[in-house]
């Protein structure tokens, strides 16, 4: 039976998540479904969106069921230098056909 495994690859502005089954002496990658981003801020008084400071996909840990938590921040610069910022968790549910 294949045993599910994710691995976080850290980049400057955060992180994403892949999630592989190992078979045997094999792994292989199994991808993510769309993952809905938070919004960025809209503008507030002529304060406009500068850039994405974090945004990051992270295994929190697998479920007896086999499902998968990640939890999902995300951080952004404004034109007047707040930094606003969301975060989410997502539970994943890996099937036996997502598997193989």
């Amino acid at each position: 039976m294949a045993k599910p495994m994710s691995h976080l690859s850290p980049n400057r502005r955060g992180g994403l998540t892949g999630v592989y089954f190992r078979t045997g002496s094999e792994f292989k990658e199994i991808p993510l479904p769309q993952i809905p981003d938070c919004e960025a801020p809209a503008k507030q008084g002529g304060d406009e969106y500068v850039k994405t400071l974090d945004y990051s996909v992270s295994p929190v840990r697998w479920l007896k069921t086999g499902a998968l938590i990640l939890a999902i921040p995300n951080q952004w610069l404004m034109q007047s230098g707040t930094e606003p910022e969301c975060s989410e968790t997502v539970t994943i549910a890996l099937t036996l056909s997502t598997r193989c």
